[in-house]
């Protein structure tokens, strides 16, 4: 299918395997392509086919009873080539029909709804011991999910996070939840991300733990209000106060002097000039990291964690651009410049959020999007057209 100069192709079939090219009774019938990705919880998707009856469809739909688009049972993988680049839109698993019938001839619709391949992380509760520090137990859980070619990729990890427990301490018990669910939990404990996207090859995926990713080169710059180098269609901004928060350690029934200042590591991956200051104090209470036998340091590199993720995002632009004017696709989990904006708020930001939306009728291809830094003021005049 093409697209104004933009190339859209659509592979589907069983769960285990790469899947093949779709059928032309299903690529023909596509409308539109809706992919939502954020940091934070599992991505989705949504595929809209027309569908009707012929001489050969009365007692129903086609399409509804395709074997290709059965929920659970099988996989979808959309590419997008831009020129001679190809991007993996997305790689998921059916999870969902809706359907939409039609008095109008061509009218009617199915809307085929899914998630990424970490849903089927989701689908067993598990209970066994952890012997292993959290990262690497992490790493081991995704070995059981080989046939998806889940490639961990870890962010800038704490000394805590890569610790084994020793001996005299009790085991982390994975106690009757899914292994996303439990992923999640470690993640949540040092304030980290975990999240699953596609790799660059088409069925690989790339699943990623630790802090927001602060590292590498800025994507195309944003641009806005800026004539014809502009390519946001809409962009508004949002400063949050009272987001960053010191964090006070309660230990033995005393508080401690609260963690006001962020780690060396988060430290060295500024993006604003101006850094927002922490107006509240909450009390991280130690509750024990290892049952009841986490150390005092322990205790405060958990409430550093939470100090830092608070820091995050008080600065949140949203907006939207036309991805054919803005000649790529902007990717969530990286870095983006943005200029036009004015002083306070150009510069470096983290995309938290993207969504990706492509209407074949239209000929249209729009993404919205979330992006998050700590404060005002870029940190550099420069940045990457």
């Amino acid at each position: 299918m093409n697209l104004l100069g933009i190339h859209l192709k659509l592979m589907i079939g069983g769960r285990s395997t790469v899947p093949p090219p779709a059928p032309p009774k299903l690529s023909e019938a596509l409308q539109s392509v809706e992919v939502s990705y954020s940091d934070q919880g599992r991505s989705g998707f949504q595929l809209s086919f027309r569908i009707g009856r012929g001489l050969m469809d009365f007692l129903d739909y086609s399409l509804v009873t395709e074997r290709l688009l059965k929920p659970i049972n099988n996989r979808v993988i959309v590419l997008v080539y831009f020129n001679v680049t190809r991007h993996v839109l997305l790689d998921g698993i059916i999870t969902n029909h809706q359907l939409s019938p039609s008095s109008d001839p061509g009218a009617a619709t199915l809307t085929v709804t899914g998630e990424d391949v970490s849903v089927l992380m989701d689908l067993e509760e598990r209970r066994q011991r952890q012997e292993q520090s959290d990262s690497d137990y992490v790493e081991n859980i995704l070995t059981n999910y080989k046939e998806y070619q889940l490639h961990l990729r870890r962010g800038d990890i704490s000394e805590r996070a890569s610790r084994t427990p020793n001996e005299q301490e009790s085991k982390p018990m994975q106690a009757g939840v899914s292994d996303r669910e439990y992923i999640e939990s470690l993640a949540n404990r040092y304030g980290y991300l975990f999240y699953v996207k596609p790799g660059q090859t088409p069925g690989t995926n790339e699943a990623y733990w630790g802090p927001p990713n602060r590292s590498g080169r800025p994507q195309k710059a944003l641009s806005v209000n800026m004539g014809p180098l502009t390519n946001v269609e809409s962009v508004n901004f949002q400063f949050d106060a009272l987001g960053p928060t010191q964090v006070s350690l309660l230990q033995d029934g005393e508080e401690q002097p609260p963690i006001a200042q962020p780690s060396a590591a988060r430290q060295g991956r500024p993006l604003a000039s101006e850094p927002a200051t922490a107006h509240r104090t909450t009390v991280f209470e130690d509750t024990g990291l290892y049952d009841q036998q986490a150390s005092e340091t322990g205790a405060r590199d958990l409430a550093q964690a939470r100090f830092d993720a608070s820091l995050n995002d008080p600065i949140t632009g949203s907006g939207e651009l036309d991805a054919l004017r803005y000649g790529g696709i902007l990717e969530m989990g990286k870095l983006v410049d943005l200029r036009g904006a004015g002083r306070s708020y150009d510069g470096t930001y983290y995309v938290k959020s993207v969504s990706h939306r492509i209407d074949i009728r239209k000929g249209s291809y729009k993404q919205s999007f979330t992006l998050t830094r700590e404060g005002f003021g870029a940190t550099s005049m420069r940045v990457s057209v």
